[in-house]
This record gives structure tokens, sequence and C-alpha cells, in this order.
């Protein structure tokens, strides 16, 4: 499942869009109702924001879906595509995951009342509970950024942008750590699984036309059989370990799931890539 955020700023839009959009934020339900009639989004939360009005979404088809929210700004706020261009911004993946950090933080654009932000982001997150708009991996997603965001106010104060800002980058970072070892645990356990599946399945081939050998020779083939996989996938195992501490975690999981054709769910709910 991927993450996406689809934005319009009220900044640079012309005044009639501004003023739409200054009253999206006390009428969030219908709002969410319209957005979660577009097609390819798994669910959404709508955040107005100090930039503006920001769609955060979880999809299948990433290009898809991206398309159709525009089409739907297009048509909500009476802009064609060219003009529309000129307001929308556009973030993915991990990217969103940062921008959604640093609009609770208050820290996109002009820094902003932080404690004002982290409380539209609970309101936000609360409507769209209510209505039933937010899946498990948006859940997931603004529960711990909302967290991750009141723990640095209540260490910082609501003043200090230096100090947020760090505090915000520490969280994030703690964050990725947790979404890439949600990725690198299940995917080691399935490859080792599936080399011992390999092992046994080979090492009965190899005994039943070896049937001349002592127990005692048959064991030291086993134990060889052992020792093979297991070098083979010690490697693997330490590289994928050693990223997972890093912010490509998640790529080189991909990676390794495609090369040995392994199939192996996320151990938290927020997968950034399509299995």
């Amino acid at each position: 499942m991927y993450l996406l955020m689809v934005g319009i700023n009220c900044h640079n839009a012309p005044a009639g869009v501004r003023e739409k959009m200054a009253r999206e934020g006390k009428d969030l339900q219908e709002f969410m109702t319209r957005v979660n009639q577009v097609d390819k989004l798994a669910g959404s939360i709508i955040l107005p924001t100090s930039l503006g009005v920001e769609i955060y979404t979880s999809t299948r088809e990433l290009p898809e879906a991206e398309q159709n929210i525009r089409e739907f700004l297009s048509e909500r706020y009476d802009l064609d595509g060219s003009l529309l261009k000129e307001y929308v911004y556009v973030y993915t993946l991990n990217d969103c995951i940062r921008h959604l950090f640093r609009v609770i933080g208050g820290l996109e654009g002009k820094f902003a009342d932080a404690a004002q932000a982290l409380k539209q982001a609970r309101e936000s997150y609360r409507v769209a509970c209510e209505n039933e708009a937010a899946n498990n991996v948006l859940c997931t997603l603004f529960e711990k950024v909302v967290e991750s965001v009141e723990k640095v106010l209540m260490e910082t104060g609501i003043g200090n942008k230096d100090q947020i800002e760090d505090g915000i980058e520490q969280e994030m970072n703690g964050f990725f750590k947790w979404l890439n070892s949600g990725f690198v645990v299940p995917t080691v356990r399935a490859l080792n699984k599936k080399g011992q599946e390999i092992r046994e399945k080979e090492l009965a081939k190899a005994l039943n036309r070896l049937d001349s050998l002592s127990g005692e020779e048959k064991e030291i083939v086993a134990s060889l059989a052992e020792d093979l996989v297991s070098k083979l996938l010690n490697e693997p195992v330490k590289t994928l370990k050693a990223v997972s501490e890093t912010g490509q975690g998640h790529l080189y999981t991909t990676i390794l799931r495609n090369l040995f054709c392994i199939k192996a769910g996320p151990d938290n709910p927020i997968n950034l890539n399509r299995e």
C-alpha cells in the first residue's frame, strides 16, 4: 500500500479558491464524504494546514489515485488543469511521512502555532475515524505522528522553532527505524524458512540416492547441508539488518523479496510498497 498526500496551496491560489478553502475546516465531514467517493483510494484523512488543505490517502494505484484527486480538486475549486498545476503539491511514500511530521509540528511554510497544528491534526483524525474514512495504514500513521509531536512539544514548549525542529527530526528518525524493522523482521523469517525448506527437500532427495550411507555419514551430510544454507543466507541477512537502521530498509527488503521470490507481510500496518 502506498502513502500519498495531495495538497492545494491557499497562499498563491485565486481569491475565490482561498475563500472556499477557508471554509473547508468548518465542515470536514462533507469534504471527507466527497473525497471518499474518489476512485482508487483505500482511505483518506483531510488536514487543513497553514499551507492550505491536504488530502492524505493510501492506495495500491499511485499514479491513478493522484490523477483522480487532482481531477476532484479541479472540479471542487473550479480550476482547469493548467491552473491547478500552479497550486497543487504532492508527496509520496517517505516524503509524505516527513511532510506530515513537519506540518503537525508547525514547521512547514511560515512557522505556525505548533499547538494549533497539533489540535487540527487530532480533529481531522477524529472526524476521519467517526466517518470510517481512515483505514488501518492512515490510523497508525496519524496516531504515531501525533504522539511523537505531542512528546516533542511537551519537552520543548511550543515557541522554540529550532528545538521543535530538532525534536521532530529525532522522532522522525525513530519512526523510520520502527517502520523499516516492520519489513526486515518478517522478511528474515521468511528467508530462513525458505532456506530450510530447500535444505530439507534437497537433503531428502540426496539421502534417498545414498541409502548405503551409515547413520553417522547421513548426519555429516545433513550437517553439511545446514552449514551451506546458513552461510549462504548469513551475509544477506546481516546486510538487511544493517540497512534497517537507515531510511533504505524497505527498499532493500523489496529487492531481496523479489530476488528470492518471498512473500511476507510487514509486522507493522504501514506498508509503503505493494506486495
